[in-house]
């Protein structure tokens, strides 16, 4: 009776110890896009459909290598171009996502506009921190009705990288200059060039390629967070954030007005050495640094970029120097397009000055550039 009770519990084990399913379960969210749109031939209009698993399951099933290794699930919480995308599509993303941890899943693939991916991407890896999975955004240049499209080889290669066990976290799947598939770490991307055929991006953001339906990684540190912290949910975003970008004559009554407007806080964009005209001339202020003060005073954060250049400690040009003195916050250097969700994340966490100046002065989930990186960088010409 002992015996065959210890057999019966040497069997449990071992069937405990054997996966249920040797499958990857991938569930594919899609937002809209170019790539879930249908291209009418008459007006040349491309226009949005719903039920865009139903028509790209067949063909994913044809293109996928090893298609019977992979478990698929297509759904559609909304579908629109992704310039007409505002904040709170953020969260219905994030919701999805998060829905789609909780059943299981090995992996999860987001087809998404290019327009404002990178957006999207930044927002996602603020509201979802510590994935315990690969959460993979990609879309297409052209609808998957054209066959000039790459949007079937930038969907299969996207579920080949959700279903690759050693990433965790949001990364881009969508072809480099060269064409070749590129895995970018999600919040350290730019939009595309005008007329370009990839994202902007910042160094040491690129983890490696798709090739022949394998992942080759460039990189060992492809996490940015420990996943046994377990998966922290903040979908929470505030938008009345004002972003500027300076030029020459630039109105510095421009960022005052915004503090009508109830803005909470502002962006401003300085020139490329970190910046900005502090002149006064015939009874005219074109002064950046006075506009600041004026705005600190009424406890609206004023945040520049790029942050000023810096010599042992000290802020090499004057007209930086007098931003900085009068109120305006060097963040770390990131792109602008995480910079401004990255703010409206944190107003939607607190309301509190500091809490919201630490939030942006720290790296979160990796998407901050240290200049330390750069020589790692020209040891990898792959990279550049």
């Amino acid at each position: 009776m002992e015996t065959s009770l210890r057999q019966d519990k040497q069997q449990i084990q071992i069937r405990a110890k054997e996966p249920l399913s040797k499958k990857k379960r991938i569930t594919v969210i899609h937002t809209g896009g170019t790539i879930g749109g249908e291209l009418k031939t008459v007006d040349r209009h491309l226009k949005m459909t719903h039920d865009w698993g139903n028509g790209v399951s067949e063909l994913v099933a044809q293109k996928l290598p090893l298609f019977h290794q992979y478990e698929l699930n297509y759904i559609t919480p909304f579908s629109i171009l992704s310039e007409k995308l505002i904040p709170r599509d953020w969260s219905d993303i994030a919701r999805s996502i998060e829905f789609a941890i909780h059943s299981g899943v090995d992996g999860i693939v987001v087809t998404h506009g290019t327009d404002t991916m990178a957006f999207s991407t930044a927002a996602i890896s603020f509201m979802l921190r510590n994935l315990p999975i690969p959460v993979v955004f990609t879309g297409a240049l052209r609808p998957l009705s054209d066959k000039r499209s790459d949007a079937m080889t930038n969907l299969v290669d996207s579920i080949i990288v959700a279903g690759y066990d050693k990433l965790k976290g949001v990364y881009v799947v969508f072809p480099n200059d060269r064409g070749l598939n590129t895995i970018f770490q999600g919040n350290r991307i730019g939009q595309i060039q005008p007329f370009g055929k990839s994202f902007e991006h910042l160094p040491n953001s690129i983890l490696g390629h798709v090739v022949n339906g394998k992942v080759k990684l460039t990189r060992d540190d492809v996490s940015s967070h420990d996943v046994r912290n377990g998966l922290v949910v903040k979908r929470e975003v505030c938008e009345k954030v004002a972003f500027f970008h300076l030029y020459p004559g630039f109105d510095p009554w421009y960022l005052k007005t915004a503090i009508d407007r109830d803005i909470k806080a502002i962006l401003l964009y300085l020139y490329h050495s970190g910046t900005a005209c502090t002149r006064e001339i015939a009874g005219k202020t074109y002064s950046i640094a006075s506009a600041i003060h004026d705005i600190s005073l009424k406890e609206v954060l004023v945040f520049i970029m790029p942050k000023p250049i810096l010599k042992e400690r000290k802020y090499i040009y004057p007209t930086s120097r007098e931003v900085i003195n009068a109120g305006g916050i060097p963040l770390p250097r990131m792109t602008w397009e995480v910079s401004l969700v990255k703010l409206m994340w944190a107003l939607g966490q607190t309301n509190d000055n500091r809490e919201i100046k630490a939030i942006m002065t720290s790296d979160l989930a990796g998407e901050t550039f240290r200049t330390s990186e750069i020589n790692h960088l020209n040891n990898n010409p792959v990279w550049r």
